[in-house]
């Protein structure tokens, strides 16, 4: 009994890291589920909404209104609670080019989704932050995944300035290949495109509206795919004050989402995605950092039974992983160590129902030059 207690954790783990990404690759290559893409320019709608953006506002609707994209087709929602300049910014500069709704009580992001939903009149909406910076034909090739009348909804490649690169290059692999084979929940509010006629609105309650999107458009059986091609990019944080806070609401937002719709988990009827998808998100948001800490103590339980020598050789290994410790691969396990850290935090703040839906706003300590 004891020895499967100690090999279960480190099974879980090597299934999420290791098994889970294999099994997609082959499934993706036995039963591939190819979309059909056109090169179609449906009306659509970008919905912006904005927190005390006047650093940033005036460049992300230029970025908008610069896309590759027919302008008669496409317009820009901005919905601000702003307490700085953003909607003066807005109103002395753009209002000929979006339509602005300004909320006299800022009631966080699903509200003002929401908001934006009712006043759009296009039949596909894209989402986007203030913040972020889309490639120049980042609306042009997302739409093309329209053509298929079985997508439901399209997220883009994330591409971090700053910070996070090799966890988003694993995510972006793992959102590939969810979606080669069925559906994805890992879609990013920085870029995601639905059909409007799918959603009514996001609960006003969630910390994930991306993640509440995904899985309420994949239940009406519609796919929820990833497109390398539709590239979105962004400066994060390098604070670890602000980091970690940021961090940590996402993934209370990732807990609320799974546990919201675990009638999906080992559903039958949702085929690959209720059987392998749904269930490793379970893992992956809710059980990652117990894993984690399981594994640890075994770890430990069994160096205490060999013996002196192994721990010493562990401990000057341990010595010059210090010393060590900028090198990338050192780095690397720092920032997974974090997340994890992060992980644990979420999931106790989500057992002590700390749910605010009004996000905090970061700083970002300089701007850059986006594309």
């Amino acid at each position: 009994m004891i020895n499967i207690i100690i090999i279960l954790p480190f099974l879980l783990l090597i299934w999420m890291y290791l098994g889970y990404p294999i099994l997609l690759f082959i499934l993706s290559k036995i039963r591939p589920n190819m979309i059909i893409k056109k090169s179609i320019e449906p009306y659509i709608t970008v919905i912006v909404c904005t927190f005390n953006e006047s650093a940033v506002i005036d460049r992300r609707i230029k970025n908008l209104y610069d896309q590759e994209y027919p302008k008669e087709k496409m317009e820009i929602i901005i919905v601000d609670s702003s307490t700085d300049n953003t909607r003066n910014i807005i109103k002395d500069k753009w209002m000929d080019k979006v339509i602005l709704i300004e909320e006299k009580k800022r009631s966080g992001k699903p509200k003002a989704l929401n908001l934006g939903f009712e006043k759009s009149s296009n039949e596909i909406i894209i989402l986007s932050d203030a913040p972020a910076s889309f490639d120049s034909y980042a609306i042009k090739n997302i739409v093309r995944n329209f053509a298929d009348p079985h997508v439901g909804a399209v997220t883009g490649k994330y591409k971090p300035i700053g910070g996070e690169t090799i966890f988003w290059k694993f995510k972006n692999i793992l959102r590939s290949l969810e979606g080669n084979v069925d559906s994805t929940t890992f879609l990013s509010g920085d870029l995601l495109a639905f059909r409007k006629e799918l959603l009514e609105k996001v609960d006003e309650d969630s910390l994930a509206d991306d993640v509440n999107i995904a899985i309420k458009i994949r239940e009406k059986g519609y796919r929820t795919i990833y497109d390398n091609s539709s590239i979105v990019i962004e400066k994060v944080t390098n604070t670890s004050k602000d980091f970690i806070t940021q961090k940590t609401r996402r993934a209370i937002g990732g807990i609320q989402e799974t546990m919201r719709f675990k009638w999906m988990i080992f559903n039958l009827k949702l085929g690959l995605f209720g059987m392998f998808i749904m269930p490793t998100r379970f893992l992956f948001t809710v059980l990652n950092p117990f894993i984690f800490l399981s594994c640890l103590i075994c770890i430990t339980y069994i160096l205490i039974n060999i013996n002196f020598y192994l721990i010493l050789s562990l401990s000057i290994l341990f010595s010059l992983f210090i010393v060590f410790k900028k090198s990338n691969i050192v780095r690397t396990l720092i920032n997974f160590s974090m997340t994890i850290y992060i992980q644990f935090l979420a999931v106790l703040k989500y057992l002590q129902k700390d749910l605010n839906v009004k996000w905090k706003k970061v700083k970002i300590p300089q701007l850059f030059n986006y594309p």
